[in-house]
């Protein structure tokens, strides 16, 4: 074998170590490394000041499977429309929990949607994890003018984050 050819092998077998140890290329699914790009968009009609999580269990599953989180929005973090954080919430992979709004109303009031008088939500709003270990969450809040209060009018959930 030439001192080339030697070269060359050498340089493929690093190569191939040094990506099989790359951190970003191990499966963490199962760690708690999951990450969410939680947007309030921006044709919401208002800020969001608490995002609160309960596991549901393993996809399909619909039913709870505990007590409600605290407040994901950490040091009194406020999403006007328009703003996204990211969470790192603690979902199992395959599994996925359904999570709860508290939002700042028109006179600047800090109201959780479903203590409203007559709140019925349409939906269970999910942060799935499945799929990647990634993932954009998005609502926008409406005013409803029949029930005089704040309501979900839209809602996504996809694998990947949305740049």
């Amino acid at each position: 074998m030439n001192k080339i050819t030697l070269i060359i092998l050498l340089f493929i077998v690093l190569a191939i170590f040094s990506t099989s140890c790359d951190e970003n290329s191990v499966d963490n699914s199962t760690t708690g490394n999951f990450k969410v790009k939680f947007i309030n968009e921006k044709f919401s009609a208002f800020s969001i000041f608490s995002i609160e999580l309960q596991a549901m269990g393993p996809a399909p599953g619909n039913n709870p499977n505990g007590a409600w989180s605290d407040n994901l929005l950490k040091n009194g973090k406020i999403l006007k429309p328009g703003d996204f954080e990211f969470l790192f919430p603690d979902i199992p992979s395959g599994h996925w929990s359904q999570y709860r709004l508290g939002a700042i109303d028109s006179n600047g009031n800090r109201v959780f949607l479903e203590q409203q008088d007559n709140y019925f939500p349409e939906w269970k709003l999910p942060i799935t994890h499945w799929g990647a270990d990634t993932r954009t969450v998005s609502v926008t809040l409406a005013w409803d003018r029949d029930n005089k209060h704040i309501i979900v009018s839209g809602w996504s959930d996809f694998a990947g984050i949305e740049e």
